[in-house]
């Protein structure tokens, strides 16, 4: 529904509105809206934790059935260049970003709270924002700890077999795990070079 917003309120594509607004300006060079990657995708990968790994056909949806939810192509350090550019107000001012990441609301998940597209919680005493997504059979997760200024971004092309599970429920993939880990061995490592 944003998507939309954005091309009435700016009078062009979402495609174009992303090109020019953020990824130009931040120098995002190795970003691209789907229709526009001009080579082949990392090939997908469905059923990790199970004896049937196997690859994903093409997803069985129209890709404008995602506008403004995903229907992308990104790199760890793009992302990263976009989260630097994010949380440092080049995009909004800093009012604006504070807002983004403290209105709250509770969420059924014990200690995650939503902030306007991220979940916050805590996590070994840390404040950590994140967001994560999958898009057949490919999970990402990225994890922003702003007392220490440290972007956790991991991009998988396996995901596990959700069929027979909520999409509620279903954690995609290890990403989640990965990140969490990470967090945990960043935290402990800065509390011993810091006594």
């Amino acid at each position: 529904m944003l998507a939309y917003v954005i091309e009435q309120v700016s009078g062009r594509s979402y495609a174009d509105y992303l090109q020019n607004e953020l990824f130009l300006k931040a120098n995002m060079q190795h970003t691209f809206y789907k229709p526009d990657l001009k080579a082949g995708p990392a090939l997908a990968y469905s059923g990790i934790g199970t004896a049937n790994i196997q690859a994903l056909a093409n997803a069985d949806y129209h890709s404008s059935w995602i506008v403004g939810a995903g229907n992308m192509y990104s790199t760890t350090s793009d992302l990263a260049i976009f989260y630097k550019a994010l949380f440092s107000n080049q995009f909004f001012s800093e009012k604006t970003t504070q807002l983004m990441l403290d209105t709250c609301i509770a969420t059924p998940s014990q200690g995650i709270k939503w902030a306007l597209g991220w979940s916050k919680f805590q996590l070994d005493d840390l404040t950590c924002y994140s967001h994560s997504g999958n898009d057949n059979g490919c999970s990402t997760k990225i994890t922003y700890i702003p007392s220490q200024n440290i972007y956790i971004i991991i991009l998988s092309n396996l995901s596990r077999d959700i069929k027979n599970e909520s999409l509620n429920g279903a954690k995609f993939s290890f990403v989640d795990d990965i990140s969490d880990q990470v967090v945990k061995l960043l935290n402990l490592t800065h509390n011993c070079l810091t006594k």
